[in-house]
Protein backbone atom coordinates (compact mmCIF):
# COMPACT_ATOMS: atom_id res chain seq x y z
CA UNK A 1 0.00 0.00 0.00
CA UNK A 2 1.28 3.46 -0.97
CA UNK A 3 -0.01 6.61 0.73
CA UNK A 4 0.47 9.97 -1.02
CA UNK A 5 -0.87 13.11 0.65
CA UNK A 6 -1.49 16.59 -0.76
CA UNK A 7 -1.88 19.99 0.89
CA UNK A 8 -2.95 23.28 -0.67
CA UNK A 9 -1.26 26.64 -1.19
CA UNK A 10 1.82 27.17 0.96
CA UNK A 11 1.93 30.95 1.49
CA UNK A 12 4.28 33.45 3.09
CA UNK A 13 2.20 36.59 3.48
CA UNK A 14 3.64 39.84 4.79
CA UNK A 15 1.98 39.26 8.18
CA UNK A 16 3.87 35.99 8.51
CA UNK A 17 7.12 37.74 7.64
CA UNK A 18 6.54 40.30 10.37
CA UNK A 19 5.61 37.73 13.02
CA UNK A 20 8.48 35.38 12.14
CA UNK A 21 11.27 37.96 12.18
CA UNK A 22 13.72 37.73 15.08
CA UNK A 23 15.58 40.55 16.80
CA UNK A 24 18.80 39.60 14.99
CA UNK A 25 17.09 39.97 11.61
CA UNK A 26 16.69 36.26 10.87
CA UNK A 27 13.36 34.49 10.34
CA UNK A 28 11.89 31.40 11.99
CA UNK A 29 8.96 29.81 10.15
CA UNK A 30 8.97 26.46 11.93
CA UNK A 31 5.86 27.26 14.07
CA UNK A 32 3.75 27.21 10.89
CA UNK A 33 4.44 23.51 10.37
CA UNK A 34 5.22 22.22 13.87
CA UNK A 35 1.82 20.60 14.46
CA UNK A 36 1.78 18.92 11.04
CA UNK A 37 4.93 16.82 11.31
CA UNK A 38 3.22 13.71 12.68
CA UNK A 39 0.45 13.66 10.10
CA UNK A 40 3.02 14.27 7.33
CA UNK A 41 5.19 11.44 8.67
CA UNK A 42 2.25 9.03 8.34
CA UNK A 43 2.40 9.36 4.53
CA UNK A 44 4.95 7.89 2.14
CA UNK A 45 5.05 11.15 0.17
CA UNK A 46 3.67 14.65 0.81
CA UNK A 47 3.01 17.23 -1.92
CA UNK A 48 2.21 20.94 -1.60
CA UNK A 49 1.91 23.97 -3.86
CA UNK A 50 4.64 26.56 -3.22
CA UNK A 51 3.14 30.03 -3.67
CA UNK A 52 6.29 32.10 -3.25
CA UNK A 53 9.79 32.55 -4.57
CA UNK A 54 12.97 33.14 -2.58
CA UNK A 55 14.81 35.84 -4.47
CA UNK A 56 16.74 37.50 -1.58
CA UNK A 57 15.83 40.62 0.35
CA UNK A 58 17.49 42.79 -2.29
CA UNK A 59 14.47 42.06 -4.48
CA UNK A 60 11.96 43.17 -1.83
CA UNK A 61 10.46 40.65 0.53
CA UNK A 62 6.68 40.37 0.37
CA UNK A 63 4.93 43.69 1.00
CA UNK A 64 2.08 43.29 -1.46
CA UNK A 65 -1.03 41.16 -1.49
CA UNK A 66 -0.25 39.06 -4.53
CA UNK A 67 3.49 39.41 -5.12
CA UNK A 68 5.50 37.06 -2.94
CA UNK A 69 9.20 36.84 -2.10
CA UNK A 70 10.32 35.05 1.04
CA UNK A 71 13.55 34.46 3.00
CA UNK A 72 15.45 31.27 2.23
CA UNK A 73 14.64 29.97 5.71
CA UNK A 74 11.01 29.54 4.63
CA UNK A 75 12.11 26.65 2.40
CA UNK A 76 14.13 25.22 5.30
CA UNK A 77 10.91 25.13 7.34
CA UNK A 78 9.03 23.46 4.48
CA UNK A 79 11.73 20.81 4.16
CA UNK A 80 11.92 20.26 7.91
CA UNK A 81 8.17 19.67 8.13
CA UNK A 82 8.30 16.54 6.00
CA UNK A 83 6.92 17.90 2.73
CA UNK A 84 8.66 15.94 -0.01
CA UNK A 85 7.69 17.77 -3.19
CA UNK A 86 6.19 21.10 -4.26
CA UNK A 87 4.53 22.19 -7.46
CA UNK A 88 6.04 25.42 -8.77
CA UNK A 89 3.81 26.17 -11.76
CA UNK A 90 1.52 28.87 -10.37
CA UNK A 91 0.75 32.55 -10.73
CA UNK A 92 3.42 33.51 -8.17
CA UNK A 93 6.41 31.66 -9.60
CA UNK A 94 7.47 34.71 -11.64
CA UNK A 95 6.79 37.34 -8.97
CA UNK A 96 10.50 38.26 -9.06
CA UNK A 97 11.12 37.33 -12.68
CA UNK A 98 12.92 34.35 -14.12
CA UNK A 99 16.03 34.97 -12.03
CA UNK A 100 13.97 34.78 -8.86
CA UNK A 101 12.36 31.56 -10.05
CA UNK A 102 15.68 29.96 -11.01
CA UNK A 103 17.17 30.81 -7.62
CA UNK A 104 14.16 29.28 -5.86
CA UNK A 105 14.43 26.06 -7.87
CA UNK A 106 18.11 25.76 -6.97
CA UNK A 107 17.33 26.31 -3.28
CA UNK A 108 14.66 23.61 -3.41
CA UNK A 109 17.21 21.21 -4.85
CA UNK A 110 19.67 22.08 -2.08
CA UNK A 111 16.97 21.60 0.58
CA UNK A 112 16.12 18.17 -0.81
CA UNK A 113 12.59 19.11 -1.86
CA UNK A 114 11.56 17.66 -5.21
CA UNK A 115 9.65 19.92 -7.61
CA UNK A 116 7.78 20.07 -10.89
CA UNK A 117 6.11 22.62 -13.16
CA UNK A 118 9.04 25.06 -13.43
CA UNK A 119 12.50 24.45 -14.80
CA UNK A 120 16.08 25.62 -14.80
CA UNK A 121 17.55 26.51 -18.23
CA UNK A 122 19.54 23.25 -18.26
CA UNK A 123 16.52 21.00 -17.57
CA UNK A 124 14.22 19.17 -19.95
CA UNK A 125 10.87 20.87 -19.44
CA UNK A 126 9.09 18.24 -21.53
CA UNK A 127 9.68 15.44 -19.02
CA UNK A 128 7.32 14.68 -16.09
CA UNK A 129 8.68 14.19 -12.59
CA UNK A 130 8.95 10.45 -11.91
CA UNK A 131 9.37 9.20 -8.33
CA UNK A 132 9.55 5.63 -7.06
CA UNK A 133 7.67 4.44 -3.99
CA UNK A 134 7.73 0.81 -2.86
CA UNK A 135 9.01 -0.24 -6.27
CA UNK A 136 6.25 1.60 -8.19
CA UNK A 137 6.73 4.66 -10.38
CA UNK A 138 4.48 7.69 -9.89
CA UNK A 139 4.45 10.53 -12.42
CA UNK A 140 3.67 14.15 -11.50
CA UNK A 141 2.85 16.91 -13.98
CA UNK A 142 2.15 20.52 -13.05
CA UNK A 143 1.10 23.57 -15.10
CA UNK A 144 -0.55 26.94 -14.49
CA UNK A 145 -3.28 28.87 -16.28
CA UNK A 146 -1.88 32.24 -15.19
CA UNK A 147 1.20 34.14 -14.13
CA UNK A 148 1.43 37.53 -12.43
CA UNK A 149 4.04 38.68 -14.92
CA UNK A 150 2.55 38.42 -18.44
CA UNK A 151 5.18 40.93 -19.58
CA UNK A 152 7.73 38.12 -19.32
CA UNK A 153 6.87 36.68 -22.72
CA UNK A 154 4.77 33.74 -21.56
CA UNK A 155 7.19 32.63 -18.87
CA UNK A 156 10.09 32.15 -21.25
CA UNK A 157 13.59 32.33 -19.89
CA UNK A 158 16.26 34.56 -21.45
CA UNK A 159 17.27 31.80 -23.88
CA UNK A 160 13.71 31.31 -25.08
CA UNK A 161 13.17 28.03 -23.20
CA UNK A 162 10.02 27.73 -21.05
CA UNK A 163 10.66 28.57 -17.41
CA UNK A 164 7.19 27.48 -16.33
CA UNK A 165 4.68 25.06 -17.84
CA UNK A 166 1.47 26.81 -18.96
CA UNK A 167 -2.15 25.81 -19.50
CA UNK A 168 -3.01 29.11 -21.20
CA UNK A 169 -1.09 31.54 -23.36
CA UNK A 170 -0.13 34.62 -21.35
CA UNK A 171 -0.99 37.84 -23.17
CA UNK A 172 1.38 40.73 -22.32
CA UNK A 173 -0.47 43.66 -20.77
CA UNK A 174 2.24 46.28 -20.85
CA UNK A 175 5.99 46.58 -21.28
CA UNK A 176 8.20 46.82 -18.21
CA UNK A 177 9.50 50.10 -19.67
CA UNK A 178 6.15 51.59 -20.74
CA UNK A 179 4.92 54.87 -19.27
CA UNK A 180 1.88 53.19 -17.71
CA UNK A 181 4.13 50.62 -16.04
CA UNK A 182 6.41 53.34 -14.69
CA UNK A 183 3.41 55.27 -13.33
CA UNK A 184 2.06 52.11 -11.72
CA UNK A 185 5.40 51.36 -10.05
CA UNK A 186 5.69 54.99 -8.85
CA UNK A 187 2.20 54.87 -7.32
CA UNK A 188 2.98 51.60 -5.55
CA UNK A 189 6.12 53.13 -4.04
CA UNK A 190 4.42 56.33 -2.89
CA UNK A 191 0.91 55.31 -1.84
CA UNK A 192 0.62 53.16 1.33
CA UNK A 193 -0.77 49.65 0.76
CA UNK A 194 -3.78 50.27 3.04
CA UNK A 195 -4.78 53.33 0.99
CA UNK A 196 -4.49 51.40 -2.25
CA UNK A 197 -6.67 48.64 -0.81
CA UNK A 198 -9.31 51.21 0.13
CA UNK A 199 -9.21 52.92 -3.28
CA UNK A 200 -9.32 49.65 -5.21
CA UNK A 201 -12.25 48.50 -3.08
CA UNK A 202 -14.22 51.62 -4.03
CA UNK A 203 -13.37 51.04 -7.71
CA UNK A 204 -14.41 47.39 -7.49
CA UNK A 205 -10.86 46.19 -8.10
CA UNK A 206 -10.07 45.04 -4.60
CA UNK A 207 -8.21 41.86 -3.73
CA UNK A 208 -11.23 40.60 -1.81
CA UNK A 209 -13.48 39.72 -4.73
CA UNK A 210 -14.82 36.54 -6.25
CA UNK A 211 -13.58 35.76 -9.76
CA UNK A 212 -14.76 33.26 -12.36
CA UNK A 213 -12.60 31.24 -14.77
CA UNK A 214 -15.16 31.09 -17.57
CA UNK A 215 -12.93 32.65 -20.22
CA UNK A 216 -9.87 31.67 -22.18
CA UNK A 217 -10.68 28.05 -23.01
CA UNK A 218 -9.45 28.60 -26.57
CA UNK A 219 -6.03 29.50 -25.15
CA UNK A 220 -5.44 25.85 -24.28
CA UNK A 221 -4.78 24.88 -27.87
CA UNK A 222 -2.03 24.49 -30.40
CA UNK A 223 1.43 23.89 -28.96
CA UNK A 224 0.32 24.11 -25.31
CA UNK A 225 -2.22 21.34 -25.80
CA UNK A 226 0.15 19.23 -27.87
CA UNK A 227 2.91 19.56 -25.26
CA UNK A 228 0.55 18.54 -22.46
CA UNK A 229 -0.77 15.55 -24.42
CA UNK A 230 2.80 14.48 -25.17
CA UNK A 231 3.91 14.79 -21.53
CA UNK A 232 0.93 12.83 -20.23
CA UNK A 233 1.55 10.10 -22.78
CA UNK A 234 5.19 9.97 -21.76
CA UNK A 235 4.11 9.70 -18.11
CA UNK A 236 1.71 6.84 -18.89
CA UNK A 237 4.43 5.03 -20.81
CA UNK A 238 6.99 5.06 -17.99
CA UNK A 239 4.93 5.28 -14.78
CA UNK A 240 2.42 3.08 -12.98
CA UNK A 241 0.23 6.01 -11.90
CA UNK A 242 -0.15 9.55 -13.28
CA UNK A 243 -1.05 12.62 -11.21
CA UNK A 244 -1.59 16.10 -12.64
CA UNK A 245 -1.49 19.20 -10.42
CA UNK A 246 -2.88 22.19 -12.37
CA UNK A 247 -3.05 25.72 -11.02
CA UNK A 248 -6.40 27.09 -12.17
CA UNK A 249 -9.80 28.38 -11.08
CA UNK A 250 -11.64 31.53 -10.04
CA UNK A 251 -10.27 32.99 -6.82
CA UNK A 252 -12.54 32.87 -3.74
CA UNK A 253 -15.18 31.07 -5.80
CA UNK A 254 -16.58 27.95 -4.17
CA UNK A 255 -17.76 26.69 -7.57
CA UNK A 256 -15.37 25.53 -10.32
CA UNK A 257 -15.66 27.59 -13.50
CA UNK A 258 -15.97 26.52 -17.11
CA UNK A 259 -12.24 26.41 -17.76
CA UNK A 260 -11.55 24.20 -14.73
CA UNK A 261 -14.34 21.83 -15.75
CA UNK A 262 -13.05 21.79 -19.33
CA UNK A 263 -9.54 20.90 -18.16
CA UNK A 264 -10.82 18.09 -15.94
CA UNK A 265 -12.62 16.63 -18.95
CA UNK A 266 -9.40 16.91 -20.95
CA UNK A 267 -7.33 15.13 -18.29
CA UNK A 268 -9.92 12.37 -18.16
CA UNK A 269 -9.66 11.81 -21.92
CA UNK A 270 -5.89 11.54 -21.53
CA UNK A 271 -6.35 8.72 -18.99
CA UNK A 272 -4.83 10.57 -16.04
CA UNK A 273 -5.38 8.74 -12.75
CA UNK A 274 -5.81 11.71 -10.41
CA UNK A 275 -5.96 15.51 -10.68
CA UNK A 276 -5.29 17.74 -7.67
CA UNK A 277 -5.75 21.43 -8.49
CA UNK A 278 -5.16 24.60 -6.49
CA UNK A 279 -5.31 28.41 -6.82
CA UNK A 280 -8.75 29.58 -5.68
CA UNK A 281 -7.80 30.15 -1.99
CA UNK A 282 -10.95 28.31 -0.96
CA UNK A 283 -11.85 24.63 -0.73
CA UNK A 284 -13.76 23.43 -3.79
CA UNK A 285 -15.40 20.12 -4.47
CA UNK A 286 -13.93 16.81 -5.51
CA UNK A 287 -15.64 14.32 -7.80
CA UNK A 288 -15.09 11.12 -9.67
CA UNK A 289 -14.96 11.26 -13.44
CA UNK A 290 -15.28 7.56 -14.04
CA UNK A 291 -11.99 6.18 -12.60
CA UNK A 292 -10.23 9.57 -12.32
CA UNK A 293 -10.40 11.50 -9.06
CA UNK A 294 -10.80 15.23 -9.77
CA UNK A 295 -10.10 17.65 -6.89
CA UNK A 296 -10.72 21.26 -7.92
CA UNK A 297 -8.97 22.97 -4.98
CA UNK A 298 -7.65 22.02 -1.54
CA UNK A 299 -7.59 25.64 -0.29
CA UNK A 300 -4.88 27.51 1.62
CA UNK A 301 -2.55 25.29 3.62
CA UNK A 302 -1.52 28.30 5.69
CA UNK A 303 -3.12 31.74 5.66
CA UNK A 304 -4.02 34.61 7.97
CA UNK A 305 -7.84 34.41 8.19
CA UNK A 306 -8.15 38.09 9.10
CA UNK A 307 -5.80 39.25 6.34
CA UNK A 308 -7.21 42.02 4.17
CA UNK A 309 -6.47 40.02 1.01
CA UNK A 310 -8.71 37.13 2.10
CA UNK A 311 -12.45 36.73 2.65
CA UNK A 312 -12.94 35.33 6.14
CA UNK A 313 -16.67 34.75 5.63
CA UNK A 314 -15.98 31.91 3.18
CA UNK A 315 -13.64 30.13 5.62
CA UNK A 316 -10.37 30.64 3.74
CA UNK A 317 -8.46 29.57 6.87
CA UNK A 318 -9.62 25.96 6.38
CA UNK A 319 -8.05 23.55 3.92
CA UNK A 320 -8.01 19.90 2.92
CA UNK A 321 -5.19 17.40 3.22
CA UNK A 322 -5.95 14.73 0.65
CA UNK A 323 -4.76 11.15 1.12
CA UNK A 324 -4.43 8.79 -1.84
CA UNK A 325 -4.05 5.08 -1.11
CA UNK A 326 -2.62 3.13 -4.04
CA UNK A 327 -2.38 -0.62 -4.39
CA UNK A 328 -1.40 -3.14 -7.03
CA UNK A 329 -4.13 -5.75 -7.24
CA UNK A 330 -2.72 -7.60 -10.22
CA UNK A 331 -3.92 -5.26 -12.96
CA UNK A 332 -1.54 -2.40 -12.20
CA UNK A 333 -1.48 0.38 -9.62
CA UNK A 334 -4.96 1.64 -8.80
CA UNK A 335 -6.67 3.97 -6.33
CA UNK A 336 -7.70 1.61 -3.55
CA UNK A 337 -8.74 4.30 -1.08
CA UNK A 338 -9.22 8.05 -0.73
CA UNK A 339 -9.28 9.96 2.53
CA UNK A 340 -8.97 13.55 3.62
CA UNK A 341 -8.28 15.56 6.76
CA UNK A 342 -9.46 19.08 7.53
CA UNK A 343 -6.82 21.63 8.55
CA UNK A 344 -7.10 25.13 9.99
CA UNK A 345 -4.69 28.08 10.21
CA UNK A 346 -4.65 29.86 13.57
CA UNK A 347 -2.74 33.02 14.55
CA UNK A 348 -1.86 33.61 18.20
CA UNK A 349 -1.78 36.91 20.08
CA UNK A 350 1.70 37.65 18.73
CA UNK A 351 0.65 37.01 15.15
CA UNK A 352 2.49 33.69 14.87
CA UNK A 353 0.66 31.38 12.50
CA UNK A 354 0.28 27.63 13.03
CA UNK A 355 -1.58 25.01 11.00
CA UNK A 356 -3.51 22.39 12.96
CA UNK A 357 -5.54 19.33 12.12
CA UNK A 358 -9.05 20.38 13.17
CA UNK A 359 -9.31 17.38 15.49
CA UNK A 360 -6.38 18.73 17.56
CA UNK A 361 -8.10 22.09 17.99
CA UNK A 362 -11.46 20.51 18.75
CA UNK A 363 -10.04 18.34 21.51
CA UNK A 364 -8.36 21.33 23.15
CA UNK A 365 -11.45 23.52 23.30
CA UNK A 366 -13.30 23.53 26.59
CA UNK A 367 -15.96 26.15 25.88
CA UNK A 368 -19.08 24.51 24.46
CA UNK A 369 -19.95 27.37 22.09
CA UNK A 370 -16.43 27.41 20.64
CA UNK A 371 -16.49 23.65 20.11
CA UNK A 372 -19.85 23.89 18.34
CA UNK A 373 -18.65 26.71 16.09
CA UNK A 374 -15.59 24.71 15.07
CA UNK A 375 -17.74 21.63 14.51
CA UNK A 376 -20.16 23.60 12.30
CA UNK A 377 -17.38 25.14 10.21
CA UNK A 378 -15.67 21.78 9.84
CA UNK A 379 -18.95 20.33 8.60
CA UNK A 380 -19.23 23.06 5.96
CA UNK A 381 -15.74 22.29 4.64
CA UNK A 382 -16.28 18.51 4.62
CA UNK A 383 -19.55 18.83 2.69
CA UNK A 384 -18.08 21.38 0.30
CA UNK A 385 -15.18 19.08 -0.59
CA UNK A 386 -17.17 15.85 -0.65
CA UNK A 387 -20.72 16.63 -1.76
CA UNK A 388 -21.88 13.05 -1.18
CA UNK A 389 -21.54 13.56 2.58
CA UNK A 390 -24.58 14.90 4.41
CA UNK A 391 -26.24 15.07 7.79
CA UNK A 392 -24.37 15.51 11.04
CA UNK A 393 -20.58 15.42 10.52
CA UNK A 394 -18.40 14.36 13.43
CA UNK A 395 -14.95 15.89 13.88
CA UNK A 396 -12.58 13.02 13.11
CA UNK A 397 -8.93 12.76 11.98
CA UNK A 398 -9.71 11.42 8.51
CA UNK A 399 -12.82 11.10 6.36
CA UNK A 400 -13.09 8.42 3.68
CA UNK A 401 -14.57 8.89 0.22
CA UNK A 402 -16.42 6.22 -1.66
CA UNK A 403 -14.73 4.88 -4.78
CA UNK A 404 -17.10 4.14 -7.68
CA UNK A 405 -17.32 0.53 -8.71
CA UNK A 406 -15.96 -0.36 -12.12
Amino acid sequence: MIKISFVGDILCQRWLLKASKKKNGSFDFTPVFQNMKDIFAASDYVVGNLETVCATGKNRYTNEFYSYNSPDSFLDAVAGSGIDMVTCANNHCLDRGCDGLYRTLSLLDTAGIQRTGAYLPTEDWKEPLIIELHGKKIAFISATSSTNRPVLQCGLGPDGRPAVKLLQYQHPVRSEKSLSRKCYDWAKAKVPLEWRVFINGILGRGARRVTVDNVGMDDFSGKLREDMEREIKRARDVADYVIVCPHMGGQFNSEPGAFSKYMMEFFQTQEVDCVVANHTHIVQRSEWKEEMLACYCLGNFNVYPSASDMIAEILTEYSIMLHLYLDDRGSGLTTSGVGFSVLKSVADDKGLLTVYPVTDLYNKLAVKNERQKLRDENSIIVKRFCETMSGDIDVIPEYRMEIPQK
